[in-house]
């Protein structure tokens, strides 16, 4: 098993003043989003205070990167954006696969550690490895095991899901957490 590539892209949402915005005026900042909550807001309140329109007190995140897949709305809570980049920091690209495949943010940061089962060149070099570390084969019957058709029959069976990242390279999920 391989250990999986951390992501190299920062985490960033670009917040922008709405009354700036709603007067014809492009005014807001890009902001680290892999920090605490209060240091976001603290920045946020920072841009505002710079903004020429007045009253500037509401905002919206009009762009974002570092995010992979996984969509932001322009209202998204700034503690799931927090806790979303800080899980990204830690976990990588596995987990914004991980992300997209369930569709629950939530769910798959609490539940990545257990279901990600690492990188391998394909589902078929990981059952291969899985069987040899719980099982001793001998030589004679090592030509007569088909690996492909133990990784389909896993995927078909939903004991693992595979995203596919490149020709050979594919992360690897248990189904079973």
């Amino acid at each position: 098993m391989s250990t999986a590539t951390m992501s190299d892209c920062v985490c960033r949402i670009y917040v922008a003043c709405l009354s700036s915005y709603n007067n014809g005026i492009l005014h807001g900042k890009w902001i680290d989003a892999n920090q605490d909550v209060d240091v976001i807001y603290e920045e946020i309140q920072e841009m505002l205070k710079q903004s020429r329109c007045r009253p500037a007190e509401e905002t919206a995140i009009h762009d974002y990167e570092g995010f992979g897949d996984i969509h932001l709305s322009e209202y998204e809570d700034i503690e799931t954006v927090s806790r979303l980049a800080t899980a990204i920091e830690e976990h990588g690209e596995p987990l914004k696969a991980y992300i997209s495949m369930m569709g629950d943010v939530d769910y798959a940061i609490e539940h990545f550690e257990e279901a990600y089962l690492g990188e391998y060149e394909s589902s078929a070099s990981y059952i291969e490895d899985l069987t040899r570390e719980c099982n001793e084969i001998p030589s004679w019957l090592d030509y007569y095991i088909d690996w492909k058709s133990m990784a389909r029959d896993s995927e078909l069976n939903g004991d693992i899901s595979v995203h596919e990242v490149s020709y050979d390279q594919v992360y690897i999920f248990n189904n079973h957490i």
